[in-house]
C-alpha cells in the first residue's frame, strides 16, 4: 500500500527568473542630505491626566479623617489630584524637537524622513535609509 501511495506523489520544480537591476535597491536607499529642518511636534491634552489624577487624589483623600472631614479631604484630593494630573499631562505633551531630513536618492527620487535625533548629520552628507531612518 505504501508503495502505491509513493508512486502517486509528484514533485514539481519551478524556476523563477528575477530581472531586477541589482543596483536598484542600493540607489533607492542611498543618497545625500539636501535639507535639514527642525520641527516642533506637540500633542493636545486629552484630559486623561486630570481624570486619573482626580481618581487617585480622591482615593488618597478618602483615607484621611472621619465624617465631614473625610468628605472634605476626598473633595480636596479629587481637585488637587486633577490639577496635578493635568500639569503632568501638559509636561509630557510639551512640544518636542524633531528633525525633517530631505534626501536626494541616487536613483533621482527625493525622500523626506522625520526622526527625533540626527547626531552629527549635516547637509551634503552621504547617507543610507535603513528602516525609515537616515544613517551614515
Amino acid at each position: 500500500m505504501m508503495l502505491a501511495l509513493a508512486a502517486c506523489s509528484t514533485t514539481t520544480t519551478r524556476t523563477v527568473h528575477v530581472n531586477e537591476d541589482p543596483q536598484a535597491a542600493y540607489r533607492a536607499s542611498h543618497g545625500s542630505i539636501t535639507k535639514i529642518e527642525e520641527v516642533q511636534i506637540s500633542q493636545d491634552n486629552t484630559g486623561a491626566g486630570a481624570v486619573i489624577g482626580g481618581i487617585v487624589g480622591g482615593v488618597a483623600g478618602h483615607q484621611i479623617g472621619q465624617g465631614r472631614g473625610k468628605d472634605a479631604a476626598t473633595v480636596a484630593g479629587v481637585v488637587g489630584g486633577a490639577l496635578i494630573g493635568n500639569e503632568i499631562e501638559k509636561k509630557n505633551n510639551a512640544p518636542k524637537t524633531h528633525f525633517r531630513l530631505t534626501v536626494h536618492l541616487d536613483n533621482g527620487d527625493y525622500r523626506t524622513i522625520q526622526q527625533n535625533t540626527i547626531g552629527d548629520l549635516q547637509v551634503g552628507d552621504r547617507i543610507r535609509i535603513d528602516r525609515n531612518r537616515v544613517v551614515r
